[in-house]
């Protein structure tokens, strides 16, 4: 979960789209659960495990009725780390929370794929612990702490200063904003950084400018 949080795999998912991504038994059973959702097939925001893959399906952003040409989002979780814990967690610790805690819930079983350690769909302050205990167990190799809604603004900035123009649409759709918005919302240093660079530059321009006198004269 916390790769999809930082975006170590592919662009950062919105916490509220990793909240409410249905197991594949529960969107196979239940359809889509969104209480407001007014499309009469839709089957939510989903994982799909099919011969060709894993894929994860997003229809609903956390501003998707606001933005009303926002369109769901489709993709294939790339081979690697991810791709093998995902597989471990739905076809063993998944359903090793769903017996275990059945009885004490009294049959009623989240049906999103991640759940708390209580076996419980996330809340904005149970999803807050967990977020806080990965941190402290992540401070003994070094990492800082860090909120989660952070992890969108560091991944920004790295992307929009190393990343592949060409991407960053396609990027930002994954992350449910458009690029304007990653500029005016998520990017507040882009300005402090385009001035640091020109004013550390400024010199090179001074002495290429008076080289260029000299050679006129």
């Amino acid at each position: 979960m916390a790769s999809l949080v930082v975006g170590a795999d592919f662009p950062p998912l919105r916490l509220h789209v990793i909240k409410t991504i249905l197991a594949p038994r529960a969107s196979n059973a239940l359809g889509c659960m969104d209480r407001d959702c007014l499309l009469r097939s839709c089957e939510g925001n989903k994982v799909q495990i099919s011969g060709e893959g894993v894929f994860i399906h997003v229809v609903h952003h956390k501003n998707d009725r606001k933005e009303r040409n926002q369109q769901p989002l489709s993709f294939k979780v790339p081979n690697g780390n991810l791709l093998d814990l995902l597989m471990v967690h739905i076809e063993r610790g998944r359903q090793a929370l769903d017996s275990s805690y059945a009885c004490l819930m009294q049959g009623e079983v989240s049906p999103y794929l991640f759940v708390s350690n209580q076996g419980k769909t996330f809340s904005d302050s149970t999803f807050v612990h967990y977020w806080d205990a990965l941190m402290s167990n992540a401070k003994q190799f070094g990492f800082e702490r860090f909120p989660p809604t952070y992890a969108r603004t560091i991944f920004i900035e790295d992307f929009t200063q190393t990343g592949e123009a060409s991407l960053m649409e396609g990027a930002s759709m994954v992350m449910g904003n458009s690029v304007r918005q990653w500029e005016a919302t998520y990017n507040p240093s882009r300005k402090r950084r385009l001035v640091e660079n020109s004013v550390a530059g400024h010199q090179m321009f001074i002495r290429k400018s008076e080289l260029n006198k000299k050679q006129d004269d």
